[in-house]
Order: C-alpha cells, then structure tokens, then sequence
C-alpha cells in the first residue's frame, strides 16, 4: 500500500507538471529609418612623380585609390587644378590617369563624371597616372597640381 502511494504521488507530481508547463510569446517589433549617408577617403594625399625628364612619360601605378561608403546609389566625379609653381604653370592635361585594365584619358580641369550610378556598399576605385612634363616648362622647382574626388548620392 504504501509502493501504492508513492507511484501515485510520483504520477500526480509529474501529471501535474505536464500541465502546468506551457509556453506563451510575445513579440516585439523593431523598426529603423537609417538616414542617407556617403563617405570619401582616398589611400593618399600625395602622389609624388619626383624628378622626371621632359617629353618622358612616366607611370605611377597604383598611384590612388578612392573608397566611398554609400547607402544610395551614387556618382563619382573629378576636379583638377593646373600644374603650378608661384607664377609658372603648365596645364593638368599633361597627366592622364586610369582604371586597371583601362585605357590612359587625359585630366581636364572638370568636373568630370568617372563612375555613374554606382551601387550602394562600399565601392574602391584604384586609378593608375601618367605624367609627361612638356619641354617648355621651367625646371628645378616643384609643381603641385589638386584633383579633387566627390561622390554625390541620387
């Protein structure tokens, strides 16, 4: 009687157990509204071509890559400066740049559309320069010229 007792103890325990476990959900909903966003860096701020002859054309490659961060399509475009030193120039189109695999196209003073609507992510662009100093440029002094990268989202 009393093996009886303890089984039927032992079966309401785990009777009632079965019953009394049971599970309910309740869900949350999470909602964000992400804002458009666009970054540009380049992997330098200086492409040095040193000392070169005149009427010699000479390649850096890579010479720059441009990385941009865009949740949107966008456009990637140019700006350039002429080659100066104090009141000595000469002008941008005497360089010439490219993609890999590209073909060479000479700078202008721009803007310049390079890339069009390019996906959303991050897209880096890699271009390859080449340089050819004219003959009629003064020598032994440094001429910087500015290429201006700017991505505008759609």
């Amino acid at each position: 009687m009393k093996k009886a007792g303890v089984i039927l103890a032992a079966l309401v325990l785990i009777t009632g157990m079965i019953y009394s476990a049971y599970a309910v959900d309740a869900n949350v909903s999470v909602q964000v509204n992400p804002n458009p966003k666009i970054t540009i860096e380049t992997d330098t701020g200086l492409v040095n071509f040193g000392n070169i002859d005149p009427g010699n054309p000479v390649e850096i490659s890579p010479a720059v890559s441009v990385t941009v961060k865009s949740n949107k399509k966008f456009d990637l475009s140019y700006t350039a400066t002429d080659f100066t030193s104090g009141s000595n120039s000469f002008g941008v189109n005497n360089m010439e740049y490219k993609k890999s695999g590209g073909t060479y196209v000479a700078f202008s003073n721009g803007p310049v559309l390079l890339e069009d609507s390019m996906n959303p992510g991050i897209r880096n662009v890699t271009y390859d320069y080449r340089l050819t100093v004219p003959w009629d440029v003064a020598p032994e002094t440094t001429y910087t010229a500015v290429i201006t990268y700017t991505a505008v989202q759609e």
